[in-house]
């Protein structure tokens, strides 16, 4: 059960980061579904019934940026909107 708690942890840690990568929590998550398999049903019971989070990831440090790959005329334009 402490490798479920440990690696619950460390997907908490990182849901609560807004610096961490999608592909990081996601990562992370995986670990946990892993020790949830190979925990008996006791184990994940209490465990599941001592554990809560709440976490709102924002994204309000990390600037945004586009990037042009091509400019269109205005009939393909007018095309993509039929």
């Amino acid at each position: 059960m402490e490798n479920l708690q440990q690696a619950t942890d460390d997907f908490i840690e990182a849901m609560s980061s807004p610096l961490s990568s999608n592909e990081e929590v996601n990562s992370l998550l995986q670990g946990c579904f892993k020790h949830l398999a190979d925990a008996s049903k006791e184990d994940v019971n209490f465990f599941m019934n001592s554990r809560s989070f709440t976490v709102q990831r924002t994204f309000k440090n990390l600037r945004a940026s586009i990037e042009i790959e091509e400019e269109l005329t205005s009939e393909e334009i007018d095309n993509w909107l039929r």
